[in-house]
């Protein structure tokens, strides 16, 4: 008889533990696909602003060209007589896209990016508004620029904005963690219509 209890009692704890290793593997399992997921989806903050306000089709850029940069993973649509220059010897990959006869030094579109990670963006936002500062402790009449936290193309981006008298100049700073990339998208002349329709086209390749 006592046999048969000590018998029980095993067979009982081994279940209790084949139960518990089988719970905490499920358990496992479950927080390392969250944790994929996360990664691949970003939560987005809720209550943020999606820029741009205006929503353009297809039809909006009948016509258009497409400029493809495969190595730093976006494209972009332009007009078809505005003109794309690349650097190619820049570490940045800088692109500037103008308008046919352009106003002197001016970039209409402007995108820039470098690599880095979350601390790197903040140095780059922080130097943004540090800059603007700057100008305004020489230029009293300065005016800074308003720094948004919006949503574009699913995640969260830093919009800034200053205007003066002649000029709209805007910039969006996103940040790819896949890619370990920030990326500034900008323009000295957002007022031109074909500005913020340029810039709405960005897209990330994947």
């Amino acid at each position: 008889m006592f046999k048969q209890k000590k018998l029980i009692y095993v067979i009982v704890i081994v279940v209790v533990i084949l139960l518990l290793t089988i719970f905490f593997w499920f358990f496992s399992r479950k927080t390392d696909q969250n944790q994929l997921s996360e990664t691949n989806n970003p939560v987005v903050e809720e209550n943020l602003p999606v820029w741009p306000e205006t929503v353009y089709t297809e039809e909006d850029y009948a016509g258009w060209k497409t400029f493809v940069n495969e190595e730093l993973n976006y494209s972009i649509k332009y007009p078809a007589d505005w003109t794309v220059d690349q650097c190619d010897g820049c570490l940045r990959g800088n692109v500037v896209i103008n308008p046919p006869d352009p106003e002197a030094y001016a970039e209409y579109i402007r995108i820039t990016v470098d690599s880095g990670d979350k601390e790197k963006l903040e140095k780059t936002r922080r130097a943004l508004i540090d800059a603007d500062m700057e100008s305004r402790s020489i230029d009293p009449n300065y005016i800074p620029s308003e720094e948004t936290k919006v949503i574009f193309l699913n995640q969260v981006g830093y919009f800034f904005q200053r205007i003066t008298s002649t000029n709209i100049f805007v910039s969006l700073l996103l940040y790819r963690e896949d890619g370990g990339r920030i990326y500034s998208i900008g323009s000295h002349k957002y007022q031109v219509p074909e500005v913020g329709q340029i810039l709405a086209s960005f897209r990330f390749l994947d």
